[in-house]
């Protein structure tokens, strides 16, 4: 008797440890490796994509050593019973550590998707963000991907998604304010340079806007990344206004001796 209860014991926390290796569907969204932080951004675009294609989108954000361990049957039935009764459902499942992309539905979702290579397209479309740690964009992107698939439309061109709760995180060098910094700069650098000839005041100018394009990179990556994050900044952007004021005060100052 004793054995016997000591074998059941040993069978349940066999039977447990196993259990937990497969992770519930919590919702739209489950992330086990707490990775995305804007989560109600990516529930909400979830929301938009059901409403217009009819399928329930859910997003399983793991782990390679979990995936591997879970069961697909469980995860689905993990998904079917948060999906709507008579609709369809796609479980769409990612490894942070692998950046691999694994796509499983039911038969109604699976049916509408003609391409059976829908798992290998969003890859390729979401990869580079996947290497770079841009969940974000990334998990958009692989919904636009999806829904298009799902209505039998052309893949979409790629899209920067801005999250609320870092909106300008990742986006180029610039200010609101940035077009009344080169009014005053154009100005401040106008009444310095006066007193010279029409060549060396060209060439003063545009040393001056170049080097002031590349000061202005900086402090607004700095603004918006909260450091100099010196391998950001654009030196064919400052080349180019350089370029442009020099044939701007070229012909401006043309009775310049």
């Amino acid at each position: 008797m004793r054995k016997l209860i000591t074998l059941l014991f040993c069978l349940s926390i066999f039977y447990h440890g196993f259990a937990a290796s497969t992770p519930d569907i919590e919702g739209y969204f489950t992330d086990t490796t707490n990775t995305v932080s804007s989560k109600s951004d990516i529930i909400q675009r979830a929301e938009r994509f059901k409403k217009q294609t009819g399928i329930a989108p859910f997003i399983l954000l793991t782990t390679q050593e979990t995936l591997l361990q879970a069961k697909k049957t469980q995860l689905l039935q993990s998904a079917k019973r948060l999906a709507d009764e008579n609709q369809g459902f796609l479980l769409l499942i990612i490894t942070t550590d692998s950046r691999q992309i694994e796509l499983i539905g039911d038969p109604k979702a699976q049916s509408r998707l003609r391409d059976s290579h829908a798992a290998l397209i969003i890859e390729n479309h979401t990869l580079a963000y996947w290497q770079n740690d841009l969940w974000f964009q990334g998990l958009n992107t692989a919904l636009d991907v999806l829904q298009a698939a799902l209505l039998q439309q052309p893949t979409p061109p790629l899209t920067w998604y801005a999250s609320s709760d870092a909106p300008y995180k990742d986006d180029l060098p610039g200010h609101p304010l940035g077009f009344l910094f080169w009014v005053l700069a154009f100005m401040a650098f106008t009444w310095c340079f006066r007193f010279t000839t029409r060549w060396r005041y060209a060439l003063k100018f545009t040393l001056a806007m170049t080097v002031a394009n590349l000061f202005y990179q900086a402090v607004c990556l700095y603004f918006s990344s909260g450091g100099f994050y010196l391998y950001k900044i654009v030196p064919l952007w400052a080349i180019m206004i350089g370029f442009s004021t020099f044939v701007a005060t070229w012909l401006w100052t043309r009775k310049r001796r």
